[in-house]
């Protein structure tokens, strides 16, 4: 609930602090007098979208700060711990400054955060319900949101919602498949040629450049041939004449020229073993041609797959995994029509089962709307909230009217089509006091929800009000001293001049002050003030 609101620079408030009571606040005054300064402030701290004209005349700063005493909100603890806002003595302290340059900056416990978050937060904070909320009353969506609160629908509808989003996704995979299944027949084969030709290729690392090493010794191996022969006739008799030579230089002792000479040996001997390789090489022309062919191979695949032996298994890796999917596609798509009865099955359950709750609640809470808004000075009127079958959606198939007659014996009219302001204000107020022990946000702010009632109603109104402040704090902003009468905590609003300005005041009103102002709003009149 809010502790203390303070309001600076705001429409004609220059700075003033407002102490609330946790139980029912009423806010009153003169009309023009700056009351909705206050509702200004706490739409503007709720994150509403800057309006620079509200900034104090003059000024280029306004500010709004409020202390609120945190609700047993997890989520609201949730969302502060993960800004990772420290809350202290389960307090916070809210504010938002704004400037006249259209900007605005804001600050929860000192620490800054987006109007998006501000607008999270403040929604577990308060609530604020003015003179032209019953317009909602005209939606049919919150009909069915006011239901499922009431009923406490929240977890069976958030269930029915994941199931709904569940079978979305089964016929989204479904379909995915089924695409897939028209591409096998033309891209399948296609895949399975490539694998062949991967397969049938079977290249080794380095073979390549083997292959393309011998290749070129077998091209070369006519001018090879010629030339062998001219080396072997230098050869053939070089090998004796070392051999004598080496001989004399052992007799002689030359043992450093017999070694040298004995390594030429050596040297010769392998040269011509290596010369009679070369023939065995050169007269083999199957080998030339399948070498030939095999690197023509090589050569065509490297334009295809890529340069490098790694590009030719990425490729075939690719291919494994397409023609596997290929493979396993019927399986998945068996199992894919299981899922997506099972899913069709437990949705179409969880939704019959919430429209049965809906409609056990819609007839439970219209009895006691119906009890609710006669004693809103509506004695003949009733409430009925129909429940008609629609296409499902994401919030089940669930069509909710709410039917109002205002007045006994006449005939039932749409609440969303054709009821007056009066009659839908007060409808709203019986959906708050049914709802009361629903709706966990601590802290209910109205602004002038009697504009549309007479004086008699706005005496109930005032009972009703002091009621729902039993559990939860109620600020409310009237112009009827029967509402403002049952007041646990009374503010004035009025207007000084100051130093040649206008000002706008905001005063906690002592007994003696909160009679004065009552007899203000019954225009002097020497009447009984409170209700006994």
């Amino acid at each position: 609930m809010i502790q203390e609101l303070h309001i600076k620079n705001l429409i004609l408030v220059d700075s003033c602090s407002i102490p609330l009571s946790p139980h029912l606040n009423i806010v009153t005054g003169e009309s023009g007098s700056g009351k909705t300064a206050i509702l200004q402030a706490l739409k503007l701290l709720a994150g509403q979208k800057l309006d620079v004209s509200l900034i104090r005349k003059g000024e280029k700063k306004g500010s709004i700060q409020a202390l609120f005493a945190i609700p047993p909100s997890d989520r609201l603890r949730e969302l502060l711990e993960q800004a990772s806002i420290d809350v202290e003595e389960d307090t916070l302290i809210i504010m938002r400054e704004i400037s006249s340059e259209g900007k605005s900056k804001n600050l929860i416990n000192d620490q800054i955060v987006s109007v998006s978050f501000l607008q999270k937060v403040c929604k577990h904070l308060f609530e604020i319900v003015d003179q032209h909320s019953y317009h909602s009353l005209r939606s049919e969506d919150t009909i069915l949101s006011l239901v499922d609160l009431y009923g406490d629908l929240g977890p069976l509808l958030s269930e029915y919602q994941q199931s709904f989003e569940h079978l979305k996704d089964c016929r989204s995979h479904l379909a995915s498949l089924q695409e897939l299944e028209k591409t096998k027949e033309r891209e399948l084969p296609f895949y399975l040629k490539e694998q062949e030709e991967l397969d049938k290729i079977d290249l080794k690392e380095g073979e390549e450049d083997a292959l393309f090493e011998e290749y070129s010794l077998l091209a070369r191996s006519q001018e090879i041939s010629a030339k062998r022969e001219q080396i072997l006739d230098l050869l053939s008799d070089p090998p004796a004449k070392i051999r004598q030579s080496k001989t004399l230089c052992d007799t002689l002792g030359l043992r450093d020229v017999s070694a040298l000479l004995q390594e030429a040996e050596i040297a010769v001997q392998e040269s011509l073993h290596l010369l009679s390789r070369l023939s065995s090489a050169e007269n083999n022309p199957n080998r030339f041609l399948f070498l030939e062919q095999r690197l023509s191979w090589i050569d065509k695949l490297k334009r295809k797959y890529g340069p490098s032996l790694q590009d030719w298994k990425a490729h075939r890796e690719m291919l494994k995994i397409k023609v596997e999917r290929f493979e396993q596609l019927e399986s998945e798509i068996e199992d894919s029509l299981s899922s997506l009865k099972l899913a069709e099955e437990k949705t179409a359950k969880l939704c019959q089962e919430l429209s049965l709750q809906r409609r056990a609640q819609a007839q439970a809470l219209s009895l006691k709307l119906t009890e609710e808004i006669r004693s809103l000075n509506m004695a003949g009127a009733s409430v009925e909230i129909a429940v008609e079958n629609a296409t499902r959606s994401s919030t089940g198939e669930d069509h909710l009217i709410c039917w109002l007659a205002a007045n006994a014996g006449e005939r039932p009219v749409r609440a969303q089509e054709s009821s007056s302001g009066g009659e839908l204000s007060r409808l709203l107020f019986a959906f708050q006091i049914c709802l009361a022990d629903k709706n966990r946000i601590p802290t209910i702010i109205f602004d002038e929800i009697d504009a549309n009632v007479g004086g008699t109603t706005a005496t109930c109104l005032g009972e009703k009000l002091q009621e729902l402040a039993s559990s939860r704090q109620v600020l409310c902003i009237t112009h009827f001293p029967q509402v403002a009468c049952f007041a646990h905590h009374h503010l004035c609003v009025h207007k000084k001049e100051i130093e040649g300005r206008t000002v706008t005041l905001i005063e906690a009103l002592t007994l003696q002050a909160k009679e004065h102002e009552l007899r203000r709003m019954l225009g002097g009149e020497k009447t009984a003030l409170y209700p006994r």
